[in-house]
């Protein structure tokens, strides 16, 4: 198994920042304060949907639910007071240490704090599952990419820091299902390119 050093500046962009386009989402629909139940709520919510689509063998919903977890965790890191350029720091920091041995990626983590840590560990984590699960980080961008512009065809309106956004995702919510399943079948057809 070869080793991969993941540039995250490289997958998402400056053109096409998906990291953006969480924080806008979430800029559009809570004031920015972190509020740690909800964040855990959602990712448990989450990771119940990664888990039963392991489960299944739902490969759709897997990726759904890896790029979710993905989705919640920038969106809390934005919460949390972290900006834009602040997230794709802590990514690139990761990425260029995840070839490391363990102990200096362990001092790494020491210098984030507890919040910060969880949260973009989450994000990693679930990136890089989406990343092995499609063997490639480009589809598994598309991914993400799915989720984001499924995400913003929902409603829009403010909701306290500790609610849930979007109970009522509104007339013109067009869910990711669709775009996940072509990125799959573009994968089994060999489209993508393994990195």
């Amino acid at each position: 198994m070869k080793q991969q050093v993941l540039d995250f500046r490289k997958v998402f962009g400056q053109h096409d920042n998906v990291i953006e386009s969480i924080c806008k989402w979430n800029e559009a629909r809570y004031d920015r304060e972190f509020h740690q139940q909800l964040t855990l709520d959602l990712l448990e919510e989450e990771y119940e949907e990664v888990k039963k689509a392991t489960i299944d063998k739902d490969r759709v919903e897997l990726c759904d639910g890896f790029g979710d977890v993905f989705f919640v965790a920038v969106g809390a890191m934005w919460k949390a007071g972290y900006g834009i350029k602040d997230i794709e720091d802590i990514f690139d920091t990761i990425g260029e240490a995840s070839h490391l041995p363990p102990l200096p990626v362990a001092l790494l983590w020491l210098q984030l704090d507890f919040s910060n840590f969880t949260l973009t560990l989450a994000a990693f984590a679930a990136f890089t599952d989406l990343e092995a699960e499609l063997e490639s980080d480009q589809a598994a961008l598309d991914v993400i990419r799915a989720i984001c512009v499924s995400n913003h065809s929902k409603k829009v309106e403010k909701t306290a820091s500790d609610v849930k956004a979007n109970l009522d995702k509104g007339e013109c919510y067009v869910p990711p299902t669709a775009k996940i399943e072509q990125i799959i079948e573009k994968v089994e057809k060999g489209h993508y390119n393994a990195e």
